[in-house]
């Protein structure tokens, strides 16, 4: 942990390049940033740290398509309804 401060938006990052350049870091030599898909933060990167390449971090990949899964999931049990009773899954072994 570099760099821990409250906050979600634009100005998080901006703290971060402060606290950076006031530590003697130099915002031109980072290389990658990782982080969530906020919009805001995905803007704060490409303004104060040009250089740096956005990676979102795995667990939002993930869950982004969980739920992209999930609602397709959701759209065929309500298009085609099998009858009652009928399994879900592997069909069983003959």
């Amino acid at each position: 942990m570099v760099f821990v401060t409250p906050g979600r938006g634009k100005e998080t990052v901006a703290r971060f390049k402060a606290f950076l350049t006031e530590h003697g870091g130099s915002p031109g030599r980072i290389a990658e940033v990782v982080c969530d898909m906020s919009g805001a933060f995905i803007a704060a990167i490409g303004e104060n740290f040009e250089t740096a390449t956005v990676t979102v971090d795995w667990f939002h990949v993930v869950q982004l398509f969980t739920k992209a899964v999930d609602e397709v999931r959701r759209a065929e049990v309500k298009r085609s309804k099998l009858p009652k009773g009928a399994a879900l899954g592997r069909p069983e072994a003959g």
